[in-house]
Parts: structure tokens; sequence; C-alpha cells
């Protein structure tokens, strides 16, 4: 059903308009309302994103019971939403418990000053005003999103200051070590 659906949106999309700039444009209208009714009938319960300016940002990164994402960037000339990374759109697609803080630096200085952020884009995460972690440049999304499930679904971690490692495992010990069993202290000389 789902994807009948999609098809035959863009194949109305397609055939409709005769000029390249209509059909662009159709295009992008059938692309939004396929977001809109995947987010509304099919999954439901999406990310919240927000532009956000200096005035509003630690109104939103304290946000309650929400683990916040807060996107650093550079503003960006074109809205075709083709242009997204692989990376935005699946920050898009967490759930609602998130919410997306996007903050265009070139409009927002005064901020990126007091929070010392030098290099774009940055992406940090947040819990009720909590610096949880901090990722510059070029993110690893596998990795990303999977630092944003574990706070998500840990409420009480801590910020990771060295580096997110993952959950360590029973077997975490090279090949041929053991752990040494635990004994009492046994008092100095």
């Amino acid at each position: 059903m789902k994807a009948f659906l999609y098809i035959c949106l863009a194949a109305a999309a397609l055939m409709l308009p005769a000029s390249e700039r209509m059909r662009s444009i159709a295009l992008e209208v059938a692309t939004v309302a396929i977001i809109g009714l995947d987010q509304i009938i099919f999954k439901g319960g999406y990310a919240e994103v927000r532009m956000v300016d200096s005035a509003e940002f630690d109104d939103v990164i304290n946000e309650p019971g929400r683990v916040v994402i807060a996107d650093f960037h550079h503003e960006q000339i074109s809205v075709v939403r083709s242009d997204k990374s692989e990376l935005d759109v699946a920050i898009n697609r967490l759930p609602s418990k998130i919410l997306v803080a996007k903050v265009l630096a070139g409009r927002n200085m005064e901020l990126m000053d007091r929070l010392q952020i030098q290099n774009l884009p940055t992406l940090r995460v947040y819990r009720e005003g909590q610096l949880l972690e901090e990722f510059k440049g070029d993110v690893d999304e596998k990795k990303f999103l999977e630092i944003v499930k574990y706070h998500m679904d840990h409420p009480n971690s801590s910020p990771h200051r060295g580096g997110y490692i993952g959950s360590i495992k029973n077997d975490w010990l090279p090949e041929g070590v053991k752990m040494r069993p635990s004994s009492p202290a046994t008092p100095l000389n």
C-alpha cells in the first residue's frame, strides 16, 4: 500500500507540469507530501526539528525529558531536499524523544563565541542542559546514531568525554589474557 501510494504521487508529479521548472517544483511538493504522509499515517512520532537562535537556545537545550541534538552549521543557499545529507535524514527519522535544534552560525555569532564553537558543522548532544557529546566536521553516521540512541535509552547516562566506545562485553580482554581474581587488599608495610 505504502509503495503504491509513493509511486502514484511521483507519477502524478512528473506527468502534470509541462516545463522542467514546474516539474521540479511539483516533485518537491510531492516529496514534502510523501514525507508528511509517511510521518502522520505510517510511522508518526519523528524527531521535532526547530530553527533556534541565540535567544531561545538555552531554553531549548533545557527541555525536560528530551535528548536535544544541536546542529550548528552554515546557512545553505539551496533549499532542495535532495541536497540533505544522509545523516540529516537519519537524524530527522529518530523518535519523538529527540529534539533537533538547527542553529545557523552566521546569524548567531554571539552564541557561537559563547559556546566556543569554531569548526562547522558541529553536532552537540544535550540532555536537560548538560552537554553529553560533541562531534566536529564529518561525522560517522552509524556511530553518531548509536551514541544518540544510547543516551536516549539511558536517561541517567553521563558525558563521555573520552569518546564513546560502546558497551563493554564480557570478552573485552585480548585473547590469552585473563582477569585477575579479586582478593582482599593487603596492607602495605
